[in-house]
């Protein structure tokens, strides 16, 4: 397990912070454009006389209102384009490793543990990989110490029965009492 976490996470908490802050970076952007945009698409020259002034608010009030739309228009499209990619893009960081971590639970299920998890660390469920890969070492590890305790018992059971002596059999009950108690070192390192 991860011990630099007091608390399980399988997604980073600043991964949404991140998320959040660039769709809200868009939106801004967004509109700081469409502002900037607007103000000089609008820039008038003062007229010379109160008629001329007014004949230009006039006018700006039907380009204010054409302009507005095609310029929300425009930014609205802008802004769901670029959240709809930065979306993908997170996306891609979580989906893509969930389906990998789904191939590498159905082999270690079916009895596979040679293999482990590659995810980048980059990706949102990077440290529960890192953890599962942690799980499977040591799972392993447990199973390859029993069949080597299993194997000596083995073999002191057929070297007993190539003896049949009585002193002989004494001695085998004493490897093979050893061997059960390393047996039952290693699996005391599994709780259930």
């Amino acid at each position: 397990m991860n011990k630099e976490t007091d608390a399980l996470e399988t997604v980073d908490k600043s991964y949404y912070n991140r998320f959040a802050l660039k769709c809200t970076s868009i939106i801004i952007a967004g509109a700081v454009l469409a502002g900037i945009f607007l103000y000089f698409s609008l820039l008038r020259e003062p007229g010379s006389s109160y008629a001329e002034n007014y004949g230009i608010i006039a006018a700006l009030r039907g380009d204010l209102l054409n302009k507005s739309a095609y310029l929300y228009i425009a930014a609205l499209f802008f802004i769901i384009i670029g959240i709809t990619i930065i979306s993908l893009l997170y996306s891609h960081k979580v989906a893509g490793p969930l389906y990998r971590l789904d191939v590498y639970a159905g082999k270690v299920s079916s009895g596979d543990l040679t293999e482990t998890v590659k995810l980048r660390e980059k990706d949102a469920i990077y440290p529960l990989a890192d953890d599962l890969n942690g799980l499977v070492s040591m799972c392993s590890e447990v199973i390859d110490s029993l069949e080597t305790e299993a194997k000596e018992v083995s073999g002191i059971s057929s070297a007993a029965a190539a003896r049949p002596d009585e002193a002989g059999e004494r001695e085998t009950v004493e490897k093979i009492s050893r061997r059960v108690y390393n047996m039952n070192r290693i699996l005391s390192r599994i709780k259930l």
